[in-house]
């Protein structure tokens, strides 16, 4: 099963590799007619810039999310392709941690398989994963910290946020929803309020030591524009690749919602707080940037535990057992 999703997934991330997209793909996507690298080209600047070949760092908010070039920088490869190196081996990472993560959920192995398949064939990461942009490793470690905190590696987490931090700001979603996990674990109130507030100085203090090291020009948080909100609401593209991004996984949990009442109560609520979060998140960037798809990528991170644990839970129950799919290791009782 390993080398089948390795297999996959290099086949994905290959189509659209440095967006030279293969085949006629790019006459759909538009890279090889107009040739515009987006925001790919701030970050192979990026990686430029810590080569010693140019002397300045991209803008604002782009020089804060210093990781995927930090990474790619050693590497004996042109800018993009380093950068993009770095992704697909992300990306694998990625697809391992989602493994663990529906393990420690309760996921048997052929379904934790099939959930981790959603992740890799998937219109993000074909679509977004091989392009030049820092999401796959921001993606990777928000489900690894998903997958340490269900796991109970609370050290694990502590590290993880703060690497999530160098990667990309939106992975405060993931802070939020760890700390969501522990509160309604029945742990001690002491360690909710250690960890909850390690993690939170952690990501917040890496946010604010990279800002204060790396000032430039260019803004440093997103402006909410009234041209920008009605640019996208016009745009095909944004709702066409948001679509496409909420994929398979959001179709099965709306597919199999009755059996909804069927699932940990703790794991709905902490799980569905994180894809709130993840689609507020693109609603604002609705109003702040060019917006499509992209900007849901996070969501994959809680809705494909969901999908999975669903379609575990519309199984026949075959031993008569309680009828409840709960976290392993679970320490509340579902009434």
């Amino acid at each position: 099963m390993a080398f089948g999703l390795i297999a996959a997934l290099l086949v994905v991330t290959a189509l659209r590799f440095n967006q030279r997209d293969l085949g006629p793909i790019g006459s759909v996507t538009g890279t090889v007619v107009d040739g515009n690298l987006g925001d790919a080209a701030l970050y192979i600047r990026y990686v430029e810039a810590l080569r010693g070949t140019i002397d300045s760092l991209p803008p604002a908010p782009f020089r804060y999310r210093p990781l995927t070039p930090l990474l790619a920088a050693p590497l004996p490869f042109e800018p993009m392709t380093a950068i993009n190196v770095v992704n697909v081996v992300a990306l694998l990472g990625g697809t391992w941690a989602m493994w663990i993560l529906l393990r420690c959920l309760g996921a048997t192995e052929r379904l934790a398989y099939a959930g981790c398949l959603m992740f890799v064939v998937s219109f993000p990461t074909f679509y977004y994963g091989t392009i030049g942009y820092v999401d796959p490793l921001a993606i990777t470690l928000m489900i690894a910290a998903m997958a340490a905190v269900v796991a109970g590696r609370d050290v694990v987490v502590g590290v993880i946020v703060v690497l999530a931090a160098l990667s990309r700001e939106s992975t405060v979603i993931v802070v939020v929803v760890a700390i969501a996990w522990i509160a309604t674990t029945g742990r001690p109130r002491r360690e909710l309020v250690r960890w909850g507030l390690a993690w939170s100085v952690g990501f917040l203090a890496t946010v604010a030591l990279i800002r204060i090291g790396l000032q430039g020009s260019g803004t440093n948080v997103w402006e909410p524009s009234l041209d920008l909100a009605l640019t996208n609401a016009r745009r095909p593209r944004t709702w066409l690749s948001a679509a496409l991004t909420l994929g398979v996984p959001v179709a099965l949990v709306v597919a199999k919602s009755p059996y909804l009442g069927r699932l940990d109560r703790r794991l709905l609520l902490v799980f569905g707080l994180g894809g709130a979060l993840s689609v507020a998140l693109f609603a604002y960037a609705l109003t702040a940037a060019y917006s499509d798809g992209r900007f849901l990528w996070p969501i994959y991170v809680f809705s494909v535990p969901m999908a999975v644990l669903l379609l575990q839970a519309a199984r026949p129950v075959e031993d008569h057992q309680a009828d409840l799919v709960a976290p392993a290791g679970s320490q509340s009782d579902v009434a």
